[in-house]
C-alpha cells in the first residue's frame, strides 16, 4: 500500500505541474472589464470579501498558480488586500476563464491566483453583483444621482475632476448608482490611517465606476 502511494504521488504532482504550466503559458493582457462592470488594470487593488466555502474558506482564490478544482483557501487571506500583477486566460476543459495573478499587499507579498468571474459570482471579491443584476441593470434617477453627487462634493468626499467625470458618465447613461455612505466610510478609513492615499484613490474610483 505504501509503495502504491509513493508511485501515485509523483503522478499527481506531474499533473498539477502541467496545469500550472497552462496558466503560465497563456497570454497576458493589461486590463479586463468584469461582469460587475469594474475595469481592472495592472497595479489595481483587489479587495477580498468573504469566502463562500466551508468555514469561510475561499473557493476561487488559489495559492500561487495552481488553479485546480475549488481552492479551499483559508479565510485569513480576507484580512489582506491584493495588488493585481498579471491578467491571464486559461483553458478550463474547453472553456476560457480569466485569472488574476495577485500578490498580498504587505511586506511578504505572497502570490495567489483568482478566478475572477467565479469570485465575483460567489461574492468573494468586492464589489460583486448577482447574475440577475448583471443581466438587468437598475434604472437610476439622474436627479437623485446629481443630488448625491453635489452632496459628495460639498462634503469634500470627491474632487472637482471626479465630480465632472461622473457627471459626464451620468449624462451619457454610463454611470453607476452612488452610495454616499460608502464614500463616508472610505474617507473615515483614510483619515484614520487604515488605508493609504493611493488605495483611497483607487477604491474611490471603483465606487464612482471609473
Amino acid at each position: 500500500m505504501k509503495m502504491k502511494n509513493l508511485i501515485l504521488m509523483p503522478v499527481f504532482f506531474m499533473w498539477a505541474q502541467v496545469n500550472a504550466q497552462t496558466l503560465e503559458s497563456s497570454n497576458n493582457t493589461m486590463q479586463y472589464t468584469a461582469s460587475s462592470g469594474v475595469t481592472y488594470r495592472i497595479g489595481n487593488i483587489i479587495y477580498p470579501n468573504k469566502g463562500s466555502g466551508r468555514n469561510g474558506s475561499f473557493r476561487f482564490i488559489y495559492w500561487a498558480n495552481l488553479v485546480l478544482g475549488e481552492a479551499n483557501t483559508s479565510s485569513r487571506i480576507g484580512e489582506n488586500n491584493f495588488i493585481l500583477k498579471k491578467i491571464k486566460t486559461i483553458d478550463d476543459f474547453g472553456k476560457k476563464k480569466i485569472v488574476f495573478v495577485v500578490n498580498t499587499n504587505d511586506l511578504v507579498g505572497h502570490e495567489y491566483s483568482i478566478l475572477i468571474e467565479d469570485a465575483i459570482s460567489a461574492c468573494e471579491v468586492k464589489p460583486c453583483e448577482s447574475t440577475s443584476n448583471n443581466k438587468q441593470k437598475k434604472n437610476i434617477s439622474i436627479s437623485d444621482e446629481l443630488r448625491k453627487l453635489k452632496l459628495l462634493k460639498e462634503e469634500d468626499l470627491i474632487t472637482s475632476n471626479e465630480y465632472n467625470s461622473y457627471k459626464g458618465k451620468l449624462m451619457s447613461g454610463a454611470a453607476t448608482e452612488l452610495v454616499v455612505d460608502e464614500f463616508r466610510k472610505l474617507k473615515s478609513q483614510f483619515d484614520s490611517g487604515e488605508i493609504k492615499k493611493w488605495e483611497y484613490r483607487q477604491y474611490k474610483a471603483l465606487l464612482l465606476g471609473f
